[in-house]
């Protein structure tokens, strides 16, 4: 009996560590749940609402951006005692630019409070049409990133991007998708043009060196005529062999990421010379939708991005920063590049024009081709079948249709002058200096008669004559002529020529639409997405012929005349000041 109730005090005093071990762990728990609790409650007290932070960043900055936003999130930053949290969506920096001009309206995502662009032209673009928006903004870039050409092995000797404009001597069979899109495209045919052209140094592309490339990008489009629609689609292809293309352009963070994503690895080749890419740049925006707790949360969030702690998490992203670069397979992050200054988006849509152009090969029609007409109660798209002196096409520039505005709002006085006044010299100067040898006009106002707009001098050589005199001597003259009346019938005004335009094209050039106009659409019985329908299914008939707008005051709708110079595959541009129109005129006549 002694040994069995000795046995047992053994047992049951072994048990007690246990019950004394489990007890400290239950009360450890309890205590480092309550302080967890204690300070998130004590974090939430400190908020008296909820801030989102809406952040519009453009392709290049998306996967930057996406991860700063939700390594900031987790700080749990306040403002004006309210709980921030950063909302990323992606929007190109053009059509950001456009519907931030346009104060946001029709937007499916939420106004930003911040703007992280990955091109400056864009930020400069609403500069010109809104400085207030962007006023204070850094012009230091957080990052940037080159453009390279991706390739399947590592080229034997060095490549340049004089070598690859020269000629095909190089070896390198560029796919270059259509640069409206894919950002890489844009930023090698502007590489290419500044060493075409021999930009100097330092220098930007400029007009005139767009009207160089015009033989290299022919012999580009003739090499692969048919590239892959996008640059994720090239590069899949090319790692798989498959195309008859041995390197593709490709901004260098997203050759990193594509070798991140993919077991075929692809590289970089670094062609010298001025080189254009990517610049990251946060801009603070000054709207009516943005509160002082959104103001506050967009300066931290800037503030953030550019600190030590974001610049690590933005370099982790493969683009070039202050901080040291990590190692990427396929890449060299610490690779010296000289940095070509962006040309700015005049350029940039002239350079997109002059590729378009040149991958437009269809010989041309034996008879005008033939339109549906779509009519409304205010006019009829009309269809021309005047072709005279346009059958043969020359070598220079494109053919030209200028469209004014002289309705009664173009007497407004600025600058001590008529706006009219400034279309007239603009014209007739972009006519003088420009290397085109096409022009036709046409001219807008319920001054005019019912239709709301005419056609004064038909599309054609300006030595060519026309009534007596030559084409040039009239188109001259009809512009100094023009005076200030009526009403604007633009949406009816652009139908109808665009039409005309299409139908009448000059088979091997760049045809281009040119509106020129200061005022709203009143046309009656025509609304915006009927218009928009309209030139869409024009522009399907003939790539080759674009629309551009240019609009000489804020009374012009700038998301409708973006949209429908979209549908026309152009631009829509908002002066800030008429007395850009002239050089804006001429980059526009360039290419």
């Amino acid at each position: 009996m002694g040994r069995h109730a000795s046995a047992d005090r053994r047992r049951r005093l072994a048990a007690w560590p246990v019950v004394v071990a489990v007890a400290v762990l239950v009360l450890a728990g309890l205590t480092v749940g309550y302080f967890v609790i204690v300070n998130s409650a004590k974090t939430t007290s400190a908020c008296t609402g909820n801030t989102v932070l809406a952040v519009t960043a453009s392709p290049g900055a998306e996967r930057a951006v996406g991860d700063a936003a939700a390594a900031f999130n987790a700080t749990h930053p306040v403002a004006r005692s309210t709980c921030v949290s950063v909302a990323v969506t992606v929007m190109s920096g053009a059509a950001a630019a456009g519907a931030l001009a346009d104060n946001w309206t029709g937007q499916s995502s939420a106004a930003p409070g911040l703007w992280v662009v990955d091109s400056a032209a864009d930020v400069a673009s609403l500069d010109a049409s809104n400085s207030a928006m962007t006023a204070g903004h850094s012009n230091s870039n957080l990052a940037t990133s080159p453009v390279v050409l991706a390739v399947r092995s590592a080229t034997a000797g060095p490549v340049s991007w004089a070598t690859l404009a020269a000629g095909p001597g190089s070896g390198t069979v560029l796919a270059i998708p259509e640069p409206v899109g894919n950002r890489a495209s844009g930023y090698a045919l502007e590489s290419l043009a500044a060493a075409g052209a021999r930009t100097p140094p330092g220098k930007a592309v400029d007009a005139a060196a767009v009207n160089t490339v015009t033989p290299l990008f022919a012999r580009l489009t003739a090499a692969v005529p048919a590239p892959p629609a996008t640059t994720q689609a090239a590069l899949t292809a090319l790692a798989a062999g498959a195309g008859n293309f041995n390197a593709v352009p490709v901004v260098e963070s997203d050759l990193a990421a594509f070798n991140a994503a993919h077991s075929t690895h692809l590289s970089a080749a670094y062609p010298t010379g001025p080189t254009a890419g990517d610049e990251l740049l946060a801009v603070p925006l000054t709207a009516s939708w943005v509160t002082a707790a959104v103001s506050d949360a967009a300066a931290a969030f800037d503030a953030f991005l550019g600190d030590p702690k974001g610049t690590t998490i933005i370099t982790a992203d493969y683009v070039r920063t202050a901080a040291p670069p990590p190692t990427a397979v396929g890449v060299d992050l610490a690779k010296s590049v000289t940095a070509l200054p962006d040309a700015g988006a005049g350029i940039r849509t002239s350079l997109q024009r002059a590729w378009a152009s040149a991958g437009t090969s269809s010989p041309a029609p034996t008879t005008p081709v033939v339109t549906t007409s779509v009519t409304s109660t205010a006019a009829s798209i009309t269809k021309s079948t005047d072709t005279t002196s346009t059958s043969t096409a020359g070598p220079a520039g494109p053919a030209v249709t200028l469209v004014l505005d002289h309705s009664a709002s173009m007497s407004t006085v600025e600058g001590n002058q008529q706006r009219l006044t400034w279309v007239q010299k603009a014209v007739n100067a972009g006519i003088g200096d420009s290397a085109a040898d096409l022009f036709g006009l046409w001219s807008f106002s319920t001054g005019e008669g019912t239709a709301g707009y005419t056609k004064v001098v038909p599309l054609g050589r300006l030595s060519d004559a026309v009534g007596g005199q030559t084409r040039a001597v009239a188109i001259t003259n009809a512009v100094n002529g023009l005076t200030p009346g009526g009403d604007t019938w633009t949406y009816g005004t652009i139908r109808a020529v665009y039409g005309d335009a299409i139908s009448s094209a000059v088979a091997g050039r760049a045809n281009r639409v040119i509106v020129l106009t200061d005022g709203a659409d009143s046309t009656p019985g025509l609304t915006r997405a009927a218009t928009v329908a309209t030139v869409t299914a024009l522009a399907a008939q003939n790539p080759s012929v674009v629309l551009d707008i240019i609009g000489l005051s804020s009374d012009v709708n700038s998301a409708a005349m973006t949209e429908i110079a979209h549908a026309g595959r152009g631009t829509f541009t908002a002066l800030s000041a008429i007395s850009d129109l002239q050089s804006t005129l001429a980059t526009l006549l360039a290419g």
